[in-house]
């Protein structure tokens, strides 16, 4: 291994090799090392090829909730893949912590199928979905996220449908097609995601067994309890969806994750928050028997949680759910519940639907700024990024219902936003008085009630009008004293305003684009109209008080010489 990367210690080992943390030198970064192994018998040209397929695979899967990929190496003794490193627990940790209610299910499973779709669209199989080949890692914005991991004994091909390769993955998730005759397909995959659901959602496994034959005995007679009669809270709808993944014929399944995933978005089901314990059985091999909301201290590791003292909040996540899909104003007015401060300390966890925004997956959004993936955030979040300008019509986003990410632009979804900002920079000579003295703080809304003369007055100070104000002041306490000079007084106050205007707008052009310096200062008057057109808020009251200094010049110009008078008030 390079001196770049420093190994910190081992993550975990396979089959197929092992997993450490190390930390990237160069770009001061903690990263994931996966180092193939090299047995005895190994041919190093055919390990290389090996890194080089799964690099590529990875490589090709650019989606958020697919862990990413950043260079391949090798040395005499070893292969290595250096990639995201992806901090959390598995699925696996998790559900032998609680099971999951129908809401942290929904936001999952919709993370997954859209990952795997993505997937299957560049003809790359997993083939060893499993509950530990699922990580979930908390985000910025009190939330979480998927990880899938493992692709590295993924087939790809660009016809993967009757493939027949040798048996991999896990026992208690292989169709009953691919222990019969080895064959993969998206209809494998699909049916290793329903015994996953099943497994998050009643801690056991769909098709079970004391030995590994009774297990593929039982694929491959379809014979398994429904979930109805271990989890009488959930949905019908839910549960025949969650089963339709494990149907025996392939044919019977859902044929695309992508399918899979709009029939879960269609969904439109009640679903209990209340934290409650499964019935015990002596039959039962379940992970757990506890079903609560996900919090912090659900995807703490394993350390953390041994660490704690027992005065630590367990903070609750703000997630996008599946049920309850309300109308747009009351998505608004829950959004703004969330932002209200949690109690300073609440005597228990509170369940995830008591601050949740309530919005369908379909509604679940990430983005990129200045090359940083971002999110998930509901829609009206992002289009308040558009319209603060904070991300731009070239600027990328994603969610379920596309296949890849796409630009700002190219998004029916986004688009009013984008009309909105276009409609607040359209030139508008009308509205560049009403605009002087409004304070840039303050939100331009019209049905604002009015708070009282103080408050009315605070709403048009401006430093532009402290200039009018002061500088009115001082040029009519020198009128009043010298009467005979009222025109030279009236002068300097007009090239005051003048000059403090012209400074201002060179500043605002400059921080804008340098181009529009130049424009101004080669196009003195034509480039600073054509800047303040297109740029009111940042233009207009600077330009403004240029016109207003510039009118005064010329009455005082047309009363009288202006020359002359200058001259006699210097003698």
């Amino acid at each position: 291994m390079s001196t770049r990367h420093q190994i910190i210690e081992q993550l975990g080992s396979g089959g197929f090799g092992t997993v450490y943390r190390a930390k990237d030198t160069q770009l001061n970064r903690e990263i994931a090392i996966k180092r193939l192994k090299a047995t005895e018998g190994s041919n190093r040209s055919e390990l290389m090829s090996t890194l080089l397929e799964e690099a590529k695979i990875l490589a090709a899967l650019r989606h958020p909730n697919i862990v990413t990929i950043f260079d391949i190496q090798s040395t005499d003794e070893h292969a290595e893949i250096i990639m995201e490193l992806v901090k959390g627990i598995t699925v696996e940790q998790l559900i032998k912590r609680h099971l999951l209610l129908a809401r942290d299910f929904s936001f999952i499973a919709t993370q997954i199928l859209s990952a795997l779709s993505v997937a299957h669209k560049h003809s790359v199989l997993h083939c060893d979905l499993k509950p530990s080949n699922l990580m979930l890692c908390a985000t910025q914005g009190d939330n979480y996220e998927v990880k899938i991991v493992d692709f590295g004994m993924s087939p790809s091909a660009s016809n993967i449908t009757g493939q027949t390769t040798k048996i991999i993955g896990s026992i208690y998730f292989m169709a009953p097609e691919q222990l019969d005759k080895g064959e993969v397909s998206v209809q494998t995959d699909v049916y290793s995601l329903g015994c996953l659901f099943y497994y998050m959602l009643t801690g056991a496994h769909p098709f079970d067994g004391d030995t590994t034959v009774q297990v593929m005995a039982s694929h491959m007679l379809g014979n398994y309890k429904p979930i109805t009669t271990i989890r009488k809270d959930l949905p019908h709808e839910l549960c025949d969806w969650v089963e339709k993944h494990i149907s025996k014929n392939p044919e019977d399944r859902f044929q695309s994750c992508k399918d899979a995933l709009n029939a879960l978005i269609k969904l439109n089901v009640e679903c209990p928050t209340e934290a409650f314990k499964l019935e015990a059985s002596s039959k039962s091999k379940r992970a757990s028997l506890d079903v609560r909301p996900i919090t912090t201290s659900s995807l703490a590791p394993e350390e953390s949680k041994k660490a704690k003292t027992g005065n630590e909040k367990d903070s609750e996540f703000v997630l996008p759910p599946h049920a309850a899909q309300l109308a747009e104003k009351h998505q608004k007015v829950e959004f703004n519940e969330v932002k209200k401060p949690l109690p300073s300390a609440p005597k228990e966890p509170k369940a995830l639907a008591e601050q949740v925004i309530r919005i369908a997956p379909n509604s679940i959004w990430y983005f990129t700024i200045k090359g940083q993936r971002r999110g998930p955030i509901p829609i009206e979040s992002l289009g308040g990024l558009i319209e603060n300008g904070q991300l731009r019509e070239e600027d990328s986003v994603w969610h379920p219902a596309y296949d890849d990410w796409c630009k700002v632009q190219d998004c029916e979804e986004l688009k009013p936003y984008l009309d909105k900002v276009k409609e607040a920079n359209k030139p508008d000579t009308a509205s560049l008085f009403s605009r002087l003295f409004k304070n840039k703080s303050k939100p331009e809304t019209s049905d604002q009630p009015s708070s009282g003369i103080l408050s009315s007055c605070a709403s048009i100070v401006s430093i532009e009008l402290l200039i009018i104000f002061f500088g009115t002041l001082v040029c009519g306490a020198y009128i009043w004293y010298k009467p005979d000079l009222w025109q030279f007084g009236t002068a300097v106050f007009g090239i005051t305003l003048f000059c403090f205007g012209y400074f201002k707008l060179k500043l605002a052009e400059g921080r804008t684009d340098l181009l529009w310096l130049i424009a101004g200062i080669s196009l003195p008057v034509f480039g600073d109209l054509l800047y303040t057109l297109t740029h009111l808020k940042m233009g207009a009251k600077s330009f403004l008080l240029m016109l207003l200094g510039m009118s005064l010049l010329l009455y005082i110009a047309i009363q009288s010489d202006l020359f002359h008078m200058i001259s006699i008030s210097t003698s």
